[in-house]
């Protein structure tokens, strides 16, 4: 079962879904993926040129949690770590009947009013610099919504930027 966390429709207006065939494409996030997508998740998390230039950051994020792997229930994947204390979500654009992976997060709780994202990877075929730039903010608006849910967590770390935190604002009880 897809656990689809939430569906954006014109998700090109605000956020430059990738273009494919000339059309917007929709997104949707998902905390796994369909075991076929498991080669263009192990490029895009893995294999990713885009990765040298987040090198050092990487490697610090290595040191907290632990290598990151493919992890498989049925016909079901994500990315997970050694100590299993992670989640991931993944950004799929839509095009008709065909997903594409287009980025993927992995994030953790390390204290209890902080939620950390380890690692970010966004493609980097067949979309634009701006687009990817959009997946990634994506992606890390959806971390910072499910942590506005989660009662005593105040902020929200970003990957790669040592103590760079955003504030979570908690929806006020009417």
């Amino acid at each position: 079962m897809n656990k689809v966390i939430s569906k954006s429709e014109g998700i090109g207006k605000r956020f430059g879904g990738a273009r494919k065939g000339g059309e917007l494409e929709s997104i949707d996030f998902s905390s796994t993926l369909v075991s076929s997508l498991r080669p263009e998740l192990e490029k895009l998390f893995f294999f990713n040129p885009l990765q040298r230039s987040q090198r050092r950051g990487i490697l610090e994020a290595l040191e907290q949690t632990g290598t990151p792997a493919v992890m498989q229930s049925g016909e079901r994947i994500w990315i997970g770590t050694p100590a299993g204390d992670t989640q991931c979500l993944f950004a799929c654009g839509i095009h008709g009947t065909k997903r594409r992976l287009l980025g993927a997060v992995l994030f953790g709780r390390p204290a209890p009013d902080l939620i950390s994202i380890w690692h970010i990877a966004v493609g980097h075929e067949g979309i634009g610099r701006n687009q990817r730039i959009q997946v990634g903010s994506a992606l890390i608006e959806k971390v910072r919504e499910a942590a506005r849910s989660i009662k005593g967590v105040a902020k929200v770390r970003l990957p790669y930027r040592g103590l760079c935190v955003l504030s979570v604002q908690h929806p006020v009880k009417a």
